[in-house]
């Protein structure tokens, strides 16, 4: 060290002390105003701290893995920063300070203690709340903090993603709905990691009995009936089928219009037909 004076030990000084001790400068950050704000983003989020330098030295701020819009350098104890949106509930803010020393720069991260949050997906309603077991039918999802522009959202209703999602506005999304026979199906809407759900919303019809034939059989059974209404779905849902308190020995689907059933041995009449 001998022979570089007094500037050239305060430098290597301050270079040592932050290459092996990151922070130590008595730099940190003490508080977040405020905690939590709109997924839409565009507001302003001030960082309190200490030691976050006497003259505006490029800092930074980060939160989560997104960088501000825009930092400003307030004052020794303050930084501000415009968020852009987001979803995290939970998010690490890092405002990093890059400082100038006798031309070598070197960078303090520093990590908040608390952490932000933006507020959550929330749905409100879904229109219609009701679809032909079929599917392909339009809905459109009410609720808030959908993003102010397109942010990829999903739709599932019950077991079913939407076929195709479509984000509108920061209060609305739609979507198509699945074929399914279920009712009293939650729906859930997801953008990016945060989702909402609402239980119990959304319904298909109901299958329906139109026609059944042959009305008469045997009474040894083995006679296969068809069973002819809608509502039996799209895909083979493992359907059901009594005569009476009877249930057929061998039931099969054939369209969302019918199912077929291969009738017990009974001896009454009249007796009813029910699918389910």
């Amino acid at each position: 060290l001998r022979g570089l004076g007094a500037e050239g030990l305060r430098v290597l000084g301050v270079c040592l002390l932050v290459s092996l001790v990151p922070g130590s400068l008595g730099s940190s950050i003490t508080e977040l105003k405020p905690p939590n704000g709109p997924a839409t983003g565009g507001f302003e989020v001030t960082v309190n701290g200490d030691s976050l330098g006497l003259q505006d030295f490029s800092t930074a701020v980060r939160v989560g893995g997104t960088q501000c819009e825009a930092t400003v350098w307030r004052a020794s104890n303050q930084i501000a920063c415009k968020l852009s949106s987001g979803f995290v509930l939970s998010a690490q803010v890092i405002a990093t300070i890059i400082q100038s020393e006798a031309g070598s720069e070197f960078l303090i991260p520093l990590p908040a203690s608390s952490r932000f949050s933006y507020d959550q997906v929330y749905i409100s309603d879904l229109k219609p709340k009701n679809s032909p077991t079929t599917g392909q039918e339009d809905v459109t999802v009410s609720g808030q903090n959908f993003a102010l522009s397109d942010r990829s959202p999903s739709l599932r209703i019950g077991f079913s993603a939407s076929p195709k999602t479509l984000w509108t506005s920061d209060t609305s999304m739609a979507g198509v709905t699945a074929p399914s026979v279920f009712d009293s199906q939650p729906v859930v809407a997801s953008m990016e990691v945060a989702r909402s759900t609402m239980l119990q919303i959304f319904s298909y019809d109901k299958h329906r009995l139109q026609k059944v034939g042959p009305t008469n059989s045997k009474t040894g059974g083995g006679t296969t009936i068809t069973i002819e209404g809608g509502g039996f779905g799209v895909t083979d849902m493992t359907p059901h089928v009594r005569m009476g308190n009877t249930g057929c020995t061998a039931t099969g689907w054939l369209s969302d219009t019918a199912v077929k059933c291969k009738l017990p041995s009974n001896t009454e009449s009249g007796v009813s037909v029910i699918v389910t």
